[in-house]
């Protein structure tokens, strides 16, 4: 009879326990955990200068500008982007970006 009666505050008792116990801040990662940038990090040799390769604007993209954009970007790939082109959106550093017109103009060159 006891417990039937008590039920509902031991219920709400251990709920609210479970809720403060769950929003309660994780102790900090040791330095060993998050120690992984050198793993992750793009290298200063991959990671994207657009402006190295602005001489591209106004040429039309082919096989060769392509190299040689993504070259003198240190980038560690290129995409052209067509008018109306549907592109994904996240960010990487390491990625040139080559917008172009319709009739495949370079229009603008970007990192991300």
């Amino acid at each position: 009879m006891i417990i039937r009666t008590h039920f509902p505050a031991l219920l709400a008792s251990m709920v609210l326990t479970g809720t403060l116990t769950a929003c309660s801040p994780a102790s900090p990662p040791t330095p060993e955990a998050t120690d992984n940038t050198r793993d992750t990090a793009p290298s200063a040799d991959t990671t994207c200068n657009a402006a190295n390769a602005m001489w591209a604007v106004g040429k039309p993209v082919d096989e060769t500008l392509l190299t040689k954009t993504k070259a003198d970007a240190t980038a560690g790939i290129v995409r052209t982007l067509h008018p109306d082109q549907v592109v994904t959106m996240e960010y990487n550093g390491t990625r040139l970006n080559l917008r172009t017109d319709d009739k495949g103009i370079v229009l603008d060159v970007t990192c991300g």
